[in-house]
């Protein structure tokens, strides 16, 4: 049998820097970030986030099915994937295929999350990337990395009304809710590790701890990290796009935070949440 890791992540926190760290310091270890180049390992990105909001679970189960036996027969005794599709389409169904999941939960600032996947998605669209919308059956053109706008979060709100910096915002709660149901569903408190993106990212201790945690083979007594680690990370833009919050973006991200619905905010009163610097300004 394989360990079986999975980030519980939104998009834009780190979670390739992470998989590079894993790549670069783990014995026997397969590590994926997106595996879109795989053969048989879907990504589950586009159409597997709309099947989800819209209840296609077969669909979704039998993809995921597939990803279990590619897995298996990866060939390595640990495996490890940092996509944030997993929150997004199979985090349900993963609890079918393996019962002792474990998960490496990585949380950013959600003011600066949101602003960077906006910043993504602007870039996409401007450079032309392929692949980057997909078609559903409603006849909706929906850009393939983020939630199709279904979910049951959004409709306490009106989406027309919404900017792609406050949808990104509604996401980044709803993606907190959906980690620690998983945690709790799978009875994984013991099987889970935090990391606060960047700070933790950037510290052999806490890396070192995680490993730990997990009691995975390490290569070196000490972590290794990419020559000029800080920079690259830092460096972590959209095309060119870099992460500036601005004051227009803190209204509107108070604007969303008192409209939510209570049930959604109240995660954030306990850890791994509240000892965060910035946690008041997603609780009410």
């Amino acid at each position: 049998m394989v360990d079986v890791y999975f980030t519980l992540s939104t998009g834009r926190c780190g979670t390739k820097f992470l998989s590079r760290l894993c790549r670069d310091n783990l014995e026997d270890t397969v590590c994926r970030h997106e595996p879109y180049f795989d053969r048989g390992n879907p990504p589950m990105f586009g159409l597997s986030i709309y099947d989800f909001s819209i209840g296609r679970h077969d669909r979704i189960q039998n993809d995921v099915r597939a990803k279990r036996d590619w897995i298996e027969r990866c060939g390595a005794k640990v495996y490890i994937e940092t996509s944030h599709a997993f929150l997004k389409s199979f985090y349900q169904a993963s609890l079918d295929f393996w019962p002792d999941i474990r998960f490496i939960h990585v949380i950013r600032n959600p003011m600066s999350t949101a602003r960077s996947e906006a910043n993504r998605q602007i870039a996409a669209e401007r450079w032309h990337l392929p692949f980057r919308n997909y078609w559903a059956e409603d006849g909706k053109s929906r850009f393939a990395w983020s939630l199709s706008g279904l979910e049951e979060i959004f409709r306490s709100y009106d989406l027309s009304k919404l900017s792609l910096f406050q949808r990104y915002v509604v996401e980044w709660v709803e993606i907190q809710n959906r980690a620690m149901w998983v945690i709790e569903a799978a009875k994984a408190h013991d099987r889970c590790f935090t990391l606060h993106s960047p700070v933790d990212l950037n510290k052999p201790e806490r890396i070192q701890a995680l490993f730990d945690h997990f009691g995975m083979k390490t290569r070196k007594a000490q972590v290794i990290f990419p020559t000029n680690y800080s920079k690259r990370l830092s460096q972590n833009r959209n095309l060119r796009y870099k992460t500036q919050v601005s004051d227009q973006d803190a209204k509107e991200f108070k604007d969303v935070i008192d409209k939510m619905p209570t049930r959604y905010l109240e995660i954030f009163r306990r850890e791994p949440y509240a000892s965060f610097p910035w946690v008041e300004m997603v609780q009410r």
